[in-house]
């Protein structure tokens, strides 16, 4: 089975090296067919085609065939365009897949990018929301001991207030008393 498998990998490769060569020029179009043929006789169980040099002509070769190895490369002659054309939109698909592929990752990139930038951002919003939350604690302990001296200025003044009265009361009980 490998070596079936490694005869239509061989005849393949040619189809891949250069599809429009094969179907720009007939000799090597021929060469496609026989190849192709050549594998579906060893495949198929049945006699593989005589050896055809490269540097010969493709007529000479096929003088060689048997009429219905001759009729199997015919039919693969034929196919030839259609497969060279399938593998022309297979070729051109791929392409497109890779390209949409390759914009795909670069969206991506460009959008892991902006989420980045985005996260550093609120990281700052963060870090600055920390800040204004430590220095509102530090403002609301200034302004608890602000109140608190405040209530004990107050106390105090209330308490002067009080003695000053009654020292105030002394005096006018001291001045009343005099008169």
């Amino acid at each position: 089975m490998d070596g079936t498998n490694s005869c239509w990998q061989n005849s393949y490769q040619q189809l891949f090296a250069g599809c429009s060569q094969v179907l720009a020029v007939e000799d090597k179009r021929s060469r496609f067919a026989w190849h192709l043929s050549d594998c579906f006789q060893k495949e198929s169980g049945r006699p593989a085609f005589p050896y055809c040099d490269t540097k010969s002509a493709m007529v000479n070769c096929l003088r060689m065939l048997s009429d219905n190895q001759h009729q199997v490369y015919l039919e693969f002659l034929l196919e030839t365009n259609s497969i060279c054309y399938q593998a022309h939109a297979f070729n051109d698909k791929m392409e497109r897949l890779v390209n949409d592929l390759k914009n795909s990752a670069e969206y991506t990139e460009e959008q892991l990018g902006l989420i980045e930038g985005k996260t550093h951002s609120v990281k700052n919003v963060a870090q600055t929301t920390k800040d204004a939350k430590d220095h509102m604690d530090v403002l609301s302990k200034n302004s608890e001991a602000v109140y608190n001296t405040s209530k004990e200025i107050a106390h105090s003044q209330s308490e002067l207030q009080e003695a000053q009265e009654t020292m105030n009361g002394k005096f006018e009980g001291r001045d009343g008393s005099a008169s």
